[in-house]
């Protein structure tokens, strides 16, 4: 009777341990599907929104590392159609973090990469996106033809080769990628955006170049009533020649007149009273856009500001009086225009600026 028992429990017991066991492996089958339909649901709607996006061009301006130093910003932009666009790299890889925040994880392609200056200032983050992505063009500065040492200083000339995050540009445009260089006159192939080069110009004849900055690539961008002005790294001479050019070209002026929204990007973040007046009424842009803390020009206004003009003097052949010196003119900031927007990233943080083309909003990141 007693074995009787004993064999009855053991059968109990390897029936319960059997059906425990299935039971487990059950659970385990069905958590895990679980997971795999919420994982494949969320995977389906994350692809969905991405693909389904509004049919809108964005404007994606990133704050370097450190924006108080003259440290260039980078830019994204994708278009309508779903391109995208990078214009410089910033100073370091951090602009492969900014560009995860704003592209589908599985998107690993930049149709087109545009480079403003040689210094590693803003090579540096390209040549990471090189090294990560699928590139389909760069467009850099094409010198100007007829330059000489005469006209630019050496140190200039030779930028390109003392720029070790060039250098490394350099070998890694290869394979399938299509590396072109511009300059005034020419068009970039930027999506169904319209996009024209201002700067530098075709023949540097009759033109002189800062001894200390060198040459940049100064671009516009059109997408409807949205035009995008890149200034790079322009001194006011530079200003200048380019807002001669624009008034020369009645194509460019009928587009800023007829416009509901004109920016002015300044890349490396010059400062709001290094804009020449004569360049900014030629754009006659509604937000100017840096990367570094502004510093605004004081008013000159106080009385012990302002000198105090000599005592009148008499001469002794004419008896005409001389007049006192008429107190100079103070320097034309942009910070006292009316109905100006000037946007600061070292305050403002990652900014974003939506566009269809006829109206747009702006929204931090």
């Amino acid at each position: 009777m007693y074995d009787y028992l004993m064999q009855s429990q053991t059968k109990n017991q390897a029936k319960y341990f059997t059906t425990s066991k299935h039971f487990t492996a059950y659970s385990i089958a069905l958590s895990l599907g679980c997971i795999l339909i919420v994982a494949g649901g969320w995977l389906f709607i994350y692809v969905w929104h991405w693909q389904n996006r509004s049919h809108v061009l964005e404007i994606y301006c990133f704050k370097p590392d450190n924006s108080l130093t003259a440290t260039a910003m980078a830019i994204f932009i994708r278009t309508p159609q779903g391109k995208t666009v990078l214009i410089d790299g910033g100073k370091s890889d951090s602009i492969i973090h900014d560009l995860t925040s704003v592209m589908p994880f599985y998107d690993r392609t930049i149709d087109t990469l545009i480079l403003t200056n040689d210094d590693d200032s803003h090579a540096t983050g390209i040549v990471a996106v090189l090294g990560r992505y699928h590139v389909g063009k760069v467009y850099e500065m094409a010198m100007p033809e007829n330059i000489s040492t005469s006209t630019i200083s050496a140190s200039t000339t030779s930028l390109i080769a003392s720029s070790s995050a060039y250098t490394e540009l350099e070998k890694n445009l290869v394979g399938n990628i299509i590396h072109k260089k511009v300059r005034e006159g020419d068009s970039m192939s930027v999506g169904e955006l319209s996009a024209e080069v201002i700067f530098p110009p075709a023949s540097a004849d009759g033109f002189k170049f800062s001894k200390t900055n060198p040459p940049t690539l100064a671009f516009s961008l059109t997408y409807g009533s949205t035009i995008l002005f890149f200034g790079g790294l322009m001194t006011k001479t530079e200003q200048k020649y380019i807002a001669t050019v624009m008034a020369s070209s009645s194509a460019i002026m009928n587009i800023v007149s007829v416009l509901s929204s004109t920016f002015l990007i300044l890349p490396n973040g010059e400062n709001v009273s290094a804009v020449d007046e004569g360049f900014f009424t030629a754009i006659q842009p509604d937000f100017v856009v840096v990367s570094k803390k502004p510093k605004y020009a004081t008013t000159v206004s106080s009385q012990s500001s302002q000198k105090v003009p000599k005592e009148i003097v008499t001469t002794t052949k004419t008896g005409k009086i001389k007049k006192p010196p008429k107190p100079p003119k103070p320097p034309f900031d942009i910070s006292t225009v009316s109905g100006l927007s000037i946007i600061n990233l070292a305050t403002d943080g990652d900014i974003e600026f939506i566009s269809n083309g006829t109206n747009f909003i702006e929204k931090k990141l």
